[in-house]
């Protein structure tokens, strides 16, 4: 959907502004990756949940090494093999192009203490304003902890608090931890961003002067 209004911005001569999305939605945009797949084909979809209900995981494994020998997929995530094979057995691939606008990419990065004070009052809030009944409501509903839902920082834990694996404090400890781990795993991707410029968060006058504000 962003395509089009960046091929009407070039065309009227306007200055345009992406902002991200997920670090790899933003990259695949700018440096123009080819051969990305489209929608997934509803029918293949269902056709390889059938299988993974019916035949098990290592039906789909196999397949999968046998397409993709090289593969560096997780092959015990059920999710990420079947997104796999939906890729590989795709036939709506799609290529495209950006106009040629001359391009500036900005990552603004705070500090990790000041990401570590984020997390730890983000978390604190999230306790707060009913985390652990969010995860009760679901299983009480029937969700089931396969679910990938359940795959989100914190909802498993939360679970091992509620069927008393865990004490309040562990919970607590445990999924600041977790949550700081993916925080770093964020910082590794935009620090090995192409063509990117680092900015500090903590530096208005830094980020202004940078998009030429100031």
């Amino acid at each position: 959907l962003v395509l089009p209004h960046l091929e009407y911005c070039f065309k009227i001569g306007q200055n345009a502004i992406v902002v991200g999305g997920t670090g790899l939605y933003i990259r695949a945009l700018f440096e123009e990756f080819s051969e990305m797949s489209g929608e997934p084909d509803p029918l293949l979809r269902e056709e390889l949940q059938v299988q993974l209900r019916t035949s098990g995981l290592q039906t789909l494994v196999s397949n999968l090494m046998e397409l993709d020998p090289k593969t560096t997929v997780d092959l015990a995530n059920p999710l990420r093999v079947t997104r796999a094979l939906e890729r590989l057995k795709s036939k709506n691939s799609f290529e495209f192009a950006l106009p040629p606008f001359k391009k500036e990419k900005f990552a603004l990065l705070p500090s990790v203490e000041a990401t570590d004070r984020s997390i730890r009052l983000r978390l604190h809030a999230m306790m707060q304003e009913g985390f652990v009944e969010e995860v009760r409501r679901l299983v009480r509903q029937g969700v089931p902890k396969e679910a990938p839902a359940f795959r989100a920082i914190g909802y498993r834990t939360i679970l091992q608090l509620l069927e008393g694996e865990i004490q309040g404090k562990e919970a607590f400890s445990s999924i600041e931890t977790e949550t700081r781990r993916y925080a770093k795993r964020q910082r590794t991707w935009i620090r090995s961003e192409p063509n990117v410029n680092i900015l500090r968060a903590d530096s208005p006058a830094e980020y202004l002067s940078a998009i030429g504000l100031r």
